[in-house]
């Protein structure tokens, strides 16, 4: 078996230094990520192929520009000292698009980690067959979609040599797994002494399968204990070709209530715990290479929810930043053996745990407000290529600085912003021109904005998730345009969305400490233009008395709230796209409105996540500029998560056939037929009881037929 020795011989993790070749493109600025590593202490593992892994693992979001995206974030990555990306869904790339990807990788000198992730759950019992299927799922082309074989692309293209190792799963964690091995006699499939009796026969198999495939690449095998470690998990190491290394997960969990940036080092990392997972794992592999993948979520992000989910759980992100380099400084014992360790996930944010809480795994926190000069959350283009941001010196700019659209087709890109429904640029221009808005590269739209000698504020209501790009771009003809900043807002603040017979007042308790009067004995009106689409919209306002309004045409009771702001929600659909308006008659009472906020629909493209081929995909005519499409792969997939509570679910798509997929609620799956549309839309619907925060899963099952279908958003009422 290979040792990677120049890695272990030097107390392991961010202690050998090299220095990286220097991108031949615009890099962005520094990084305003967290680290656990010393970006002085860059290994470059082409230099030295075995020295110490200092990783994160990527998650691809599949938006229209996702191209554009993973390059900026790589370099972030680059930029924190990260020589190793953990990558999954290679196999429903195509080869211009692996090829991409991994140009971007050697030009920041860092190398992949490619997943053997793929099992069929229905099926699999650690078999010599399921070896055999998970083999031919990587070397086998799906020409119907047009992706080569992983594998067969890594060895044809010669990119072999950017792979740091490959992490073969092993399932054990999985119940439906396990499940396989229930029996009268064993309730518990894990205890059944086959569980554990077939695993090793199966490495062994699957092993010997990839080496014929990638040669002399290192593999490294999963091991996991349970997330409490009571799994009889079998060692590997006594097969007859054994793995090269192996990776273990080990999360810190809390100690009593999620510790803070204060906490002792043992108390932070749960060390005993740690040392437990270790302990097990040296007395199974003994000095053979490991790697440990770990990560860590706050509570202050969740709003203060603690989930019964809470592996890697601090309270802030203080605590955060230090847990990080305590890990670091953890695995540098040089009796543990670890080459390294690979962070999970370096922009994930996901929905788990009861009570449901989002959670940030993620190395960064996304900005509410970016200013156009900062190159850590911006990056400008010219002729469709990233060039250096050329900064305006102006001391009443924020930060001192502007940016300007120099040229015609020139673009500036704000990333990973928070989410919201409310877009705000602070602008100047010598004469009145246009801007085209653009978010996650769906098909852009024009914003006008008037002249302005001095900075003005433009508001435009449009629709962000969390995590996007927004991108401006000059048109051909259109006059320069220098940008300050741009920001976003979570709700339709009244009082900044044009409004006619009412004013703007300072509000005690408002979200903005602003909010929009309307006095009685005269009509008011606030009109949001675009509106986002929902089935329900929540009313934040204050009245003495009771006053009716009409939202959209229909009338609404708003009780009194006293001295105080209330809430009134009402289902009722609003059409994305369309202009929303909230009225009040000269006959009713006066009334002070705060805020107004959507939701209830839930766009494809961005609402939870795509996956196994399902990418997002610009068209004008969809209600936020994209769809999702490529639906046909078995297991591709749209998530929304979460979503609101209802009892109906209504999809709007369009189809060349018909088709179906399957509906998946906590693991249930409920079929929904889609007939054909043409090429306009249409809409399906489906009777289903979904709870509060729920995730509802659109899947291309077995028995599904997705060819031609493309979906554009869920809805819930």
């Amino acid at each position: 078996m290979k040792r990677v020795m120049s890695a272990l011989l030097s107390t392991v993790l961010c202690l050998t230094s090299s220095t990286a070749a220097q991108a031949t493109q615009a890099a962005p600025g520094v990084s305003n990520l967290l680290t656990p590593y010393d970006p002085a202490q860059f290994a470059d593992l082409y230099a030295d192929p075995g020295g110490p892994i200092t990783g994160a693992t990527y998650v691809f979001n599949p938006t229209a520009d996702w191209q554009r995206r993973a390059a900026f974030d790589i370099a972030q990555m680059r930029g924190i000292g990260v020589n190793t990306v953990g990558l999954y869904n290679l196999v429903h790339m195509t080869d211009a698009d692996r090829d991409r990807l991994f140009a971007e990788l050697e030009r920041q000198r860092m190398k992949a980690v490619v997943r053997i992730e793929w099992y069929d759950r229905q099926t699999f019992a650690f078999t010599a067959a399921d070896a055999d299927r998970v083999l031919s799922h990587y070397t086998t082309d799906d020409t119907a979609h047009g992706y080569t074989a992983l594998l067969n692309y890594l060895v044809r293209r010669g990119k072999l040599a950017d792979v740091a190792y490959f992490a073969v799963n092993m399932p054990v964690d999985d119940a439906m797994v396990s499940d396989h091995f229930v029996t009268s006699g064993y309730p518990d499939g894990r205890a059944n002494p086959q569980w554990a009796a077939t695993q090793a026969p199966y490495a062994e198999r699957l092993l010997a399968g990839l080496r014929r495939a990638v040669g002399d690449t290192d593999l490294y095998l999963s091991v996991f204990y349970g997330w409490d470690q009571s799994y009889p998990t079998p060692s590997y190491a006594g097969i007859a070709h054994p793995a090269d290394g192996y990776f273990l997960n080990n999360y810190s969990y809390p100690v009593g209530a999620p510790a803070d940036a204060g906490a002792s080092t043992a108390d932070l990392l749960n060390v005993p715990r740690l040392s437990s997972a270790m302990d097990r794992m040296i007395g199974q592999y003994g000095d053979a290479p490991k790697i440990i993948e770990y990560g860590f979520h706050t509570v202050d992000f969740a709003g203060g929810v603690v989930p019964d989910q809470t592996a890697g759980l601090v309270r802030s992100q203080a605590a955060k930043k230090r847990a990080l380099t305590e890990t670091t400084a953890y695995y540098r014992d040089t009796r543990f053996h670890v080459r390294g360790t690979l962070y999970f996930a370096e922009n994930l944010f996901k929905p788990e745990g009861n009570p449901p809480a989002v959670m940030d795994w993620a190395l960064g926190i996304p900005s509410a407000e970016a200013q156009a000069e900062d190159t850590s959350l911006t990056r400008y283009y010219r002729g469709g290529s990233p060039v250096d941001t050329t900064p305006v010196a102006d001391a009443t700019a924020w930060g001192g600085a502007a940016v300007t659209l120099t040229g015609g087709g020139d673009a500036l890109a704000f990333v990973n912003l928070a989410a919201a429904t409310v877009l705000q640029i602070r602008y100047r221009a010598p004469q009145a021109t246009s801007l085209l808005l653009s978010v996650n590269g769906a098909s852009a739209r024009t914003v006008t904005l008037p002249a302005a000698a001095t900075w003005s504020t433009l508001t435009v209501p449009t629709d962000l998730p969390l995590q996007a790009v927004v991108t401006l771009q000059r048109p051909a003809s259109g006059a320069a345009v220098t940008v300050d900043w741009l920001g976003g807002k979570p709700d339709y603040e009244a009082e900044l969305v044009p409004h006619t017979g009412a004013a703007t007042v300072t509000a005690a308790g408002a979200s903005r400490g602003e909010a929009l009067s309307m006095p009685a004995g005269q009509a008011s009106t606030m009109t949001v233009d675009p509106v986002r689409g929902g089935t329900r919209a929540l009313i934040r306002y204050a009245a003495a008395a009771a006053v009716t309004v009409r939202l959209g045409g229909t009338a609404v009771t708003l009780p009194a709230t006293g001295d105080g702001f209330g809430t009134r929600t009402v289902e009722k659909t609003v059409v994305s796209g369309t202009a929303l308006e909230l009225t009040r008659d000269a006959a009713g009472g006066a009334l002070v409105v705060d805020l107004l906020r959507v939701d209830g629909q839930y766009e494809a493209e961005s609402s939870g996540g795509l996956y196994n081929g399902a990418h997002a995909v610009a068209l004008a005519s969809a209600s936020q500029g994209a769809l999702a499409t490529d639906l046909d792969v078995l297991g591709a997939s749209v998530v929304y998560s979460p979503v609101r509570a209802g009892s109906r679910l209504t999809v709007r798509y369009r189809a060349t056939r018909a088709a179906s997929m399957t509906v998946i609620l906590n693991d249930v799956g409920h079929r929904i037929a889609f007939p054909a549309t043409g090429s306009g839309f249409g809409t399906a619907t489906l009777a289903l009881a979904v709870p509060e925060n729920a995730t509802v899963i659109v899947q291309r099952n077995a028995g599904d037929a997705a060819t031609g279908l493309s979906i554009d958003w869920l809805a819930v009422a």
